[in-house]
């Protein structure tokens, strides 16, 4: 089955990149680790590809991590790491997010986003869930379930997912170094650019059995 593109809103202003892909044999999703503030500064530190092994699970997000001084990565990830349904975790995270980003929208009169990808292993199957948000509202056209063969980028400079070469992204053994040079190619862009993209590649990969091997910078490590 051919590998469909999943289009997201093209971003600009303070995002960084990041990139999933479902197929018939893994999962994977990869992103940078620069989190870019309202005033520009930024730092390289921030991770944004997380896994929990137990649970079977692989996430990964661009877009508002930080506002009135409040980690929301730290609560979303929290909400990720419960024993419950994935359905009810996103449902709440929608709710949280679509509160935060339209008092951000409210407060600055900038558009903001929130996008959420999810791999998750169910019955040795893997699924794709999206989850986004735009100054306060759930983009619902997007927000679901993917089975099949799929891959979406968000963030900034999305149109490199056309540049994945997308027979090594069908090998686990290739996909890695794939998507690891696809996100260093959006860093070089974007250095050029609005600067919000840098820092260290995170990649997780699962397959159909839910074991994860996660990457930083290509080599494999645990995160």
């Amino acid at each position: 089955m051919h590998l469909k593109a999943i289009y997201l809103e093209r971003k600009d202003g303070n995002m960084s990149f990041n990139h999933a892909m479902l197929n018939n044999d893994f999962f994977i999703v990869g992103s940078d680790s620069r989190d870019t503030f309202s005033d520009g500064t930024y730092t390289d530190n921030r991770q944004k590809t997380y896994v929990n092994k137990e649970l079977k699970l692989c996430w990964s997000y661009t877009g508002l991590s930080i506002y009135h001084n409040v980690d929301l990565i730290k609560i979303i990830k929290d909400i990720l790491d419960l024993p419950v349904a994935i359905e009810e975790k996103l449902f709440i995270i929608q709710g949280i997010m679509t509160i935060e980003t339209e008092r951000y929208y409210k407060e600055t009169s900038q558009d903001i986003y929130f996008d959420l990808f999810v791999g998750i292993n169910e019955n040795y199957q893997n699924a794709l869930y999206i989850l986004e948000v735009k100054n306060g509202l759930a983009q619902i056209a997007k927000n679901k379930k993917y089975n099949e063969k799929y891959h979406v980028s968000s963030g900034v400079h999305t149109e490199f997912q056309d540049h994945l070469n997308l027979i090594k992204m069908q090998n686990i053994n290739t996909a890695v170094p794939e998507l690891d040079r696809i996100i260093k190619l959006v860093m070089e862009e974007s250095a050029k650019s609005d600067n919000t993209v840098g820092g260290d590649t995170y990649i997780a990969v699962m397959d159909n059995q839910g074991n994860i091997r996660a990457y930083i910078n290509g080599v494999e490590t645990n995160f």
